[in-house]
């Protein structure tokens, strides 16, 4: 792939200028060509494309119950389509979502190790009686393999989004000003989680990859997160801060254009000039 990169033209990037400034001027000056951040570039909410067959069912699932919450009261816990915490964190992660008195949405997936998605026994990585007691109390709602990610994270309802920090994920979280709790899995999202907590101040660490946490921490950061900390308070005003950089990247009015119009303006504009010069 670095060697397309280096006989290209130029790159379009997922992301802003405001937010990613130093990522693009390091690209700009080790590869030499021209580089658009062209950003937020994103699924548009309501889209069952993403989805299977039982996307409606879900949907209504997910906001009937968000809809029953006060707002700014619910933490989303989900690590993307193609990784989970392992075996024993996953059954951490479950003591903890049960013992911080959190209202919570959990994306339940196989951990790591398994094969495939049908690979599993659920008791063998949830505590006992886990599923029947958090049914019960209604504190706590469980998806099986997929949610509907963006209507979930604009929902009134939502307050922090443990996230494994993969970059749809966090555009999605940032565009409707959420904070993140921070689970990073490998490739970049370490990297998206360091940038999310020491830069912009939006995010707090949870674990990282095959590191172990003990469910007593998590609450601790759970708690951090969702209480009325000025920690708390810090970290949502940010997100906000970030969420209207965004929606300024993507204006196009007259009078204003925003950096990511701008720059989708110059790609295609250097697309133009590259083909009439054939």
């Amino acid at each position: 792939m670095f060697r397309d990169w280096l006989e290209s033209d130029g790159i379009l990037f997922n992301t802003i200028e405001e937010i990613d400034h130093v990522g693009m001027e390091y690209f700009r000056q080790q590869i030499g060509c021209s580089v658009w951040p062209v950003g937020p570039i994103l699924s548009s909410l309501g889209s069952k494309a993403r989805a299977g067959d039982d996307a409606e069912a879900t949907m209504h699932l997910c906001m009937k119950w968000l809809d029953s919450k006060p707002a700014n009261s619910v933490l989303y816990v989900a690590f993307g389509s193609q990784s989970a915490p392992s075996p024993s964190q996953t059954i951490q992660l479950a003591m903890a979502l049960e013992a911080c008195g959190k209202n919570f949405i959990w994306v339940v997936r196989p951990p790591s190790n398994s094969v495939t998605d049908h690979d599993h026994n659920d008791g063998e990585w949830l505590p006992t009686g886990f599923e029947r007691r958090i049914q019960d109390s209604n504190k706590g709602l469980l998806v099986q393999q997929w949610a509907p990610q963006l209507e979930i994270l604009s929902h009134k309802s939502l307050s922090v989004f443990l996230t494994h920090c993969g970059w749809n994920s966090v555009l999605e979280a940032l565009r409707s000003g959420v904070p993140m709790l921070s689970w990073p899995m490998g490739a970049e999202q370490n990297f998206n989680a360091k940038m999310l907590e020491e830069e912009m101040g939006l995010c707090v660490g949870v674990a990282s990859g095959s590191s172990e946490v003990n469910h007593k921490d998590i609450v601790k950061k759970i708690d951090l997160v969702m209480g009325g900390s000025t920690k708390a308070k810090d970290m949502k005003n940010k997100a906000c801060e970030v969420m209207e950089m965004l929606n300024n990247a993507k204006n196009d009015e007259k009078g204003f254009k925003g950096s990511s119009a701008k720059a989708m303006e110059d790609f295609l504009y250097a697309a133009l000039s590259k083909s009439c010069n054939y």
